[in-house]
């Protein structure tokens, strides 16, 4: 009977003692979920973050096709202009040529 106290003692602390663990290791558990929650909400910020930027990037691309678009099309209108200016040019200098012929 004596015996049979002493196996039932040292079965209660063996017990007492797995209890014990298994809430350190319940507690653990619940710290990891927890982190585990935490990652997962950054990651869903972090991919929206990548989103918007990849978004933003897209729109700049698209307004830097757009200003390159206007660029030519403004350097076009230069060169136009130009040629222009330099055909009157010429048309003076004829224009003078003729008027000083007929001055003399």
């Amino acid at each position: 009977n004596r015996s049979f106290e002493i196996q039932l003692g040292s079965l209660s602390r063996k017990l007492d003692a797995q209890m014990s663990i298994n809430d350190q290791l319940n507690a653990a558990n619940d710290e990891l979920n927890t982190e585990l929650l935490r990652c997962r909400n950054m990651r869903v910020e972090l991919n929206a973050d990548v989103e918007n930027l990849r978004k933003s990037c897209q729109e700049k691309e698209e307004k830097m096709r757009c200003l390159e678009s206007k660029m030519a099309t403004l350097e076009e209108e230069i060169n136009n202009c130009q040629k222009s200016s330099e055909e009157k040019g010429d048309q003076n200098k004829s224009f003078e040529i003729q008027l000083g012929s007929l001055s003399r």
